[in-house]
């Protein structure tokens, strides 16, 4: 059977009975050596897909490869795209665009665009002007008195993070540049089921794409050491941090809940899934040390494929690890 023929049989095959055959696919991948970790990144992959979509797309690739050389493996590319998306940086927040009470007046809030500064300003007042891990109190926001400071709370100055990255947005509009941010997008939604129309543009700034965060947990966010995992609770989420900072004591709060307020939605969940899964994939596997090594030679390398996919970006990215 061809790879094509066999693919659209695997397509349209239950998502249970593909959960079984991919254990059994990997268990035959022969190792190139004891650092080669292939097996375990689309193990991760498939475990912490946050859509079943992802799941199906996953194991689909997986099950339709024909031999065992690591650039078959094509959803390894999964592990460093999304990585490189979503521990991207938050720029500068710039002076407003729109006023924050005529968009908070705006019947169409849930789906509004807006810039970085109104953003952060519906956030925060989502939030209660605090960080939503640390519970300390925004500067700026006292000073302005839009809050009030309880007695025991520490003050800081609380940022906004994107939980999918401002990165996202093509930075131009010159072809490589919009090649790159399609493959990314295709990366995506091959593995949350987001669509990149939700983020385009200044979307990127919904208030649905943002949590309020003190400079340090900012940090660790973006990182990918911190992030939020879903409860049976709606809008209610476990804090989980990884390596290092598991064993700083710090005084974190075990679980957050998100609540509407002023009208401004809550984070989307489908979102903070993404940032999750990504996170627990780079700790699952390992590869923590060895992206942090890499990212900047991955930045760098012309690697995308005149077609725009992701396979030479695999390839390069797997044999960094192989060699290591």
């Amino acid at each position: 059977m061809d790879p094509q023929t066999r693919r659209e049989e695997l397509q349209v095959m239950p998502l249970e009975d593909l959960r079984a055959m991919v254990p059994q696919k990997l268990d035959g991948y022969e190792s190139t050596s004891p650092q080669d970790l292939t097996v375990s990144i689309l193990q991760a992959l498939f475990e912490f897909a946050p859509h079943e979509v992802g799941q199906r797309n996953i194991a689909v690739d997986i099950l339709a490869s024909t031999t065992d050389t690591r650039a078959v493996f094509a959803d390894g590319s999964l592990t460093f795209t999304l990585v490189r998306t979503a521990g991207g940086r938050t720029p500068p927040v710039s002076q407003p665009s729109a006023n924050v009470d005529e968009v908070l007046g705006s019947s169409m809030l849930p789906h509004t665009s807006c810039d970085r500064w109104t953003m952060r300003e519906l956030v925060l007042k989502r939030e209660s002007y605090r960080c939503i891990v640390t519970g300390r109190c925004d500067l700026d926001s006292l000073q302005t008195e839009k809050t009030v400071m309880q007695q025991g709370e520490d003050v800081t100055v609380v940022a906004t993070a994107h939980i999918l990255p401002f990165t996202l947005v093509p930075r131009s509009n010159d072809p490589l540049s919009l090649q790159r941010s399609d493959m990314v997008w295709q990366v995506i939604a091959a593995f949350s089921g987001i669509s990149p129309d939700e983020l385009s543009g200044d979307k990127i700034n919904r208030a649905e794409n943002g949590v309020s965060l003190d400079p340090a947990m900012h940090m660790v966010f973006r990182n990918l050491s911190l992030c939020f995992d879903s409860t049976s609770d709606a809008n209610t989420y476990q804090v989980r941090t990884f390596g290092p900072l598991r064993d700083l004591g710090l005084r974190l709060a075990d679980t957050v809940s998100f609540v509407s307020r002023s009208g401004v939605p809550v984070p989307d969940p489908r979102y903070l899934a993404l940032h999750a899964a990504c996170t627990k994939v780079l700790h699952k596997t390992g590869i923590a040390r060895i992206i942090e090594k890499h990212m900047e030679d991955l930045e760098r390398t012309p690697v995308l494929s005149s077609d725009g996919s992701s396979a030479h970006l695999l390839r390069h990215a797997l044999e960094m690890i192989a060699s290591e």
